[in-house]
């Protein structure tokens, strides 16, 4: 299936600042399109699923965190590269970090979940979209 996938193009260039209090401000507000949108001295994961809801809502395709991230980061996108969402602009801004989100044909599990009826099997009449399992 056409998905999604993050990627390291070099060691990533990610560091941590040593702000104690985790900053999330990627997400959930309105900020101007010049603003910067960071999170701070959180796990990647964060952001990983952060990405995660933006491209899965926004091109409804899966997503894939392949960078092998684990560690706490700062990292800060442009507004422009949020909203409106464009992954060419995002891409723009993890360049500076050694990551891209690629496209790629990966083998992704599904639920599919169907009904017998007297004439076999048929879908509920649902638009069922499972991504990311």
């Amino acid at each position: 299936m056409e998905s999604f996938v993050l990627i390291r193009t070099g060691t990533p260039r990610l560091t941590v600042s040593k702000q104690k209090k985790p900053l999330n401000q990627l997400v959930g507000k309105k900020y101007t399109g010049d603003s910067l949108r960071c999170i701070i001295n959180s796990p990647f994961s964060k952001f990983s699923e952060t990405l995660k809801g933006m491209i899965e809502t926004n091109l409804q395709k899966p997503f894939i965190d392949r960078s092998g991230i684990s560690t706490d980061i700062d990292i800060c996108l442009r507004g422009i590269s949020i909203e409106p969402f464009s992954i060419s602009k995002l891409n723009e801004d993890l360049e500076k970090y050694n990551l891209k989100i690629i496209s790629s044909k990966e083998l992704i599990t599904v639920l599919v979940l169907k009904k017998e009826n007297s004439n076999g099997y048929s879908l509920f009449g649902l638009k069922i979209k499972v991504f990311g399992w």
